[in-house]
């Protein structure tokens, strides 16, 4: 019994038979013109029938006309030719090195039969040419050539139509490409050329007598020539440029066995350039990475560090010490606003130096802002209001306070929000020794946190035809609590009735315990189980207070406070976590703060029963500062 093809077969085969013939046509090694054309054809219609068990499944119908079938022939001899023109202008770049070293070295005019291109050319081009092609063959990258023949049909399936403007895209930077490796292949010699012309022109100006183009002519291409052979040793490296930032490639030359090799290796965290942070995470989050494959992609296709860190640093846990910060500066703007006592000259009776003690009931609402630059950690930024109410039995006293704030991180593309609120409760006594005021507080507090941890990165498909978004978003909830210590003291100096200056030192000491919490919503390869964290720090700050005093039943102060505050000890706690899918758990330190010069601008109003302060400041160095406010409102009775 006999067996025909059937029409569709037919259609198949011609179709990849199409593509295949015209990019053969001019590929370098099989393409070139010193390969017979039935030599050619022949390998093209092998190849075909090697494809079509591949590839035929995937052609569509036969269509019902001849239009539809010459469309599709038309079509695909295209994609073969613009694949074709592509790689035969990667050999362009030898022809021109050549034709710009026989130029320099006057042997343009030194003609021969050009094989490769079937008209003649300089010698020098001619070589270059066949070296070329010998190069080609030997190390087998033909063999790439015909794989990518074949990756063809999955870039340009035979249902898509032509991408004419990408292909005159790459035409055009191929050209460009070409031109720029020509250049760089004939530079050496162009280098020598031009000092050698300069040189020679130098000799000939001062003797003119001297027959300098009969003596330099013949030294000009010998040495050009000799410094053209010994380039062509030399591995050229550029390529692997354009290897994505994360790797880091080196070729090496195996004259023995030759064969050249090409080693591809993940960079270092301190090839990368990582901050302490980024380098603690590297191996859990690189581990991590076939759990999700767009994240995985986003790292891995970035071409430069600041696409790299950009999508990295947003895999980081919530580590940078915000939450704790942010804690410690509500903490201490209760301290300030519970030690904030008030003048009682003005109820004291004319006759007796001694004030008069009272209580009272005393309110104050304050406003708190971090922003922390990016150092060892992410940076961020954080603002909270707050409220105090507290009574004064004079002299010591109660307080209940309540803070909410909101953490961001300007500087990554997700939106990424913290926010943590702080129910704090203490007690302060504020004795009073002539000049000499003392201020201490203890308070315990109860801490509730949120994370919203997002991730954005834009990714580019290899043939750089589309552009997708990978997002993530991990939630997370804890809960802990902080124990703060506050003792200062400062001595009130009398200039005279109006003018007096203060000097203040005082201490805090801030604990803060969180509990462990574990993230959802993110998938497995994003996010995190946190481990329990704690942090202590001791803070001493010294500052110098000058104001003056208006008025007599009502008296108003404008002071200004400046000085240094000092981190003696202790800081955020570390974060230890782990994927949710497992691997290595790694810690990570928070951003530390060593000091920073602080300055307050404090306006108070003093009268027998009501009185107020306003203060607003904060706390500069050249990566963190932090900004203050707060009004308190106090009536005694």
């Amino acid at each position: 019994m006999e067996h025909y093809a059937t029409g569709q077969q037919v259609y198949a085969a011609g179709l990849i038979f199409a593509r295949l013939g015209a990019i053969l046509m001019l590929i370098p090694g099989l393409g070139e013109n010193f390969v017979p054309a039935m030599v050619r054809l022949a390998f093209a219609f092998l190849f075909a029938l090697v494809l079509f068990p591949i590839v035929g499944p995937s052609v569509p119908a036969v269509p019902a006309d001849v239009g539809g079938v010459a469309g599709a022939i038309i079509k695909e001899v295209l994609i073969g030719l613009t694949l074709g023109a592509v790689l035969k202008l990667f050999m362009t770049s030898l022809s021109v090195a050549g034709e710009i070293i026989s130029i320099q070295t006057t042997l343009s005019f030194a003609q021969t039969a050009n094989p490769m291109q079937a008209t003649p050319s300089t010698t020098l081009g001619t070589f270059l040419g066949l070296l070329g092609m010998v190069l080609i063959m030997s190390t087998n990258l033909h063999h790439l050539f015909l794989s990518a023949i074949v990756r063809s049909y999955v870039l340009f399936p035979f249902h898509k139509a032509v991408p004419v403007r990408d292909a005159a895209e790459l035409a055009v930077r191929t050209t460009g490409e070409s031109f720029a490796l020509g250049l760089q292949l004939a530079a050496p010699v162009m280098a020598f050329a031009f000092i050698f012309n300069i040189a020679t022109g130098l000799v000939g100006r001062a003797m003119p007598q001297f027959q300098i183009f009969f003596v330099a002519t013949p030294l000009l291409v010998l040495t050009s020539l000799s410094i053209f052979a010994l380039s062509l040793g030399a591995i050229d490296t550029s390529g692997l440029s354009n290897l994505p930032y994360l790797f880091k490639g080196s070729l090496n030359a195996d004259t023995t066995a030759n064969t050249i090799s090409i080693n591809v290796r993940t960079k270092t965290p301190t090839e990368l350039a990582f901050n302490k942070a980024e380098a603690a995470a590297f191996n859990a989050i690189y581990t991590a990475l076939p759990q999700d494959p767009g994240i995985q992609t986003a790292l891995i296709t970035a071409t430069d560090r600041k696409g790299l860190i950009s999508a990295y640093d947003q895999l980081l846990p919530n580590s940078s010490g915000d939450v704790f910060n942010t804690a410690l500066g509500m903490s201490r703007a209760v301290s300030r606003a519970a030690a904030d006592r008030f003048d009682l000259s003005t109820q004291r009776d004319e006759e007796d130096d001694e004030d008069f003690v009272v209580s009272g009931f005393w309110a104050s609402e304050f406003y708190s802002g971090i922003e922390q630059d990016k150092q060892d950690n992410n940076g961020y930024h954080s603002a909270g209001l707050g409220v105090i109410g507290g009574y004064d039995f004079g002299g010591t006293g109660v307080t209940l306070s309540a803070a909410s704030s909101n953490i961001t991180r300007p500087h990554q593309v997700g939106d990424s929000l913290n926010s943590v609120s702080v129910f704090e409760g203490s007690v302060y006594a504020e004795p009073r020794f002539g000049a000499l005021s003392i201020d201490a507080r203890l308070g315990a507090g109860y801490l509730k946190a949120s994370n919203r941890r997002q991730m954005v990165a834009q990714v580019v498909s290899g043939d750089l035809s589309t552009t997708s978004t990978v997002s993530r978003t991990a939630d997370g909830d804890w809960s802990g609590y902080d124990l703060t210590a506050h003792l200062g003291a400062g001595l009130q100096l009398d200039v005279n009735r109006r003018l007096f200056f203060q000097p203040r030192i005082y201490a805090d000491v801030f604990h803060m315990h969180e509990n462990a919490y574990n993230e959802r919503n993110g998938g497995l390869g994003y996010d995190f189980n946190v481990s329990a964290r704690d942090g202590t720090q001791t803070n001493g700050t010294a500052s110098l207070v000058t104001g003056l005093r208006f008025g007599n039943q009502f008296v108003v102060s404008p002071q200004i406070e400046v000085g240094y505050d000092k981190v003696i000890t202790g800081g955020p706690g570390a974060t230890t976590a782990r994927f949710a899918y497992g691997g290595p758990a790694f810690t990570v330190a928070a951003n530390r703060i060593d000091g920073a010069a602080m300055g307050r601008l404090t306006l108070r109003g003093d009268g027998n029963y009501v009185h107020f302060s306003l203060q607003a400041g904060g706390e500069y160095n050249s990566n963190y500062h932090s900004l203050d406010a707060k009004a308190v409102f106090r009536l005694t009775f």
